[in-house]
């Protein structure tokens, strides 16, 4: 991100340095509230009750496709576009 703004600097003569950094804070706030958002809708799909001492089938099966099945279809995601970039 640096690099980047040295090298609008070095092109146009404008500093950039804090609106980019603002920027990437501000995406990277955005990106952690919809992905905390997205485990709370996939515990809610599943019916899941913190009152309960054991959790029904469907509330194990979400939790289970949060911690497995969300990080292979991000990666998954990634290598799609870093084998077919636009």
């Amino acid at each position: 991100m640096a690099a980047t703004a040295t090298h609008v600097r070095r092109q146009s003569g404008l500093d950039i340095t804090g609106l980019s950094m603002a920027s990437m804070s501000f995406g990277m706030k955005i990106s952690s509230g919809v992905g905390a958002a997205a485990i709370g809708w996939l515990l809610v799909l599943g019916n899941y009750d913190a009152s309960l001492e054991v959790q029904p089938d469907s509330a194990i099966n979400m939790i289970n496709l949060a911690y497995m099945g969300s990080p292979h279809s991000v990666a998954s995601g990634l290598l799609h576009s870093a084998q077919h970039p636009p």
